[in-house]
């Protein structure tokens, strides 16, 4: 049975793992974010069949700077969202290479848990706010083409029901 002192260890060690997982899960949701517009300048460019695909999955495969130098470099970025996104890249790569290594550290010697965690919550908003912004040019897109955000919505939610029940399928077999 664990006592006070180890269980509020325990909790610390927990709120701390889940604002690293939150603040990475964001750094992802950016990087996909990113992807999204180059694929709609894929679209634009008037790619299709194969060779869309092909380009499609060099896209998935770039760093989260290139995906950011080919961003700025194919859309029209003020100076402002350009240094946002260069912060972005520091941020993702402090989280990914520096702060990781925090995280384990803490777990074993536990002094300065609260000052992460309270870092860790800034770095993923900060993600947010400019995941926001890059949102309002796919929203853009979207609305040039006439496109209703709400039926890619709903063609994205009927292919993950149609995986969902695959994967259901397939581990009843």
């Amino acid at each position: 049975m664990m006592n006070e002192s180890e269980i509020l260890k325990t909790l610390e060690n927990y709120v701390l793992d889940t604002a690293y997982g939150r603040a990475m899960l964001e750094a992802h949701s950016l990087e996909l974010c990113l992807a999204n517009l180059l694929v709609l300048r894929l679209v634009d460019d008037g790619y299709s069949g194969e060779k869309y695909k092909s380009e499609f999955e060099k896209i998935k495969k770039k760093t989260m700077g290139r995906l950011i130098s080919e961003v700025v470099e194919k859309y029209e970025i003020s100076d402002f969202w350009q240094e946002e996104l260069d912060n972005c890249l520091f941020f993702r790569n402090r989280l990914t290479h520096q702060i990781s290594d925090d995280v384990v550290s803490l777990h074993i010697n536990g002094d300065g848990k609260e000052k992460l965690v309270t870092e860790l919550e800034e770095i993923k908003g900060y993600f947010i706010e400019t995941k926001v912004e890059l949102d309002k040019m796919v929203d853009l897109w979207l609305d040039k083409k006439g496109i209703d955000r709400s039926i890619i919505h709903d063609a994205a939610m009927s292919l993950v029901g149609k995986g969902l029940e695959k994967r259901n399928a397939l581990l009843q077999e």
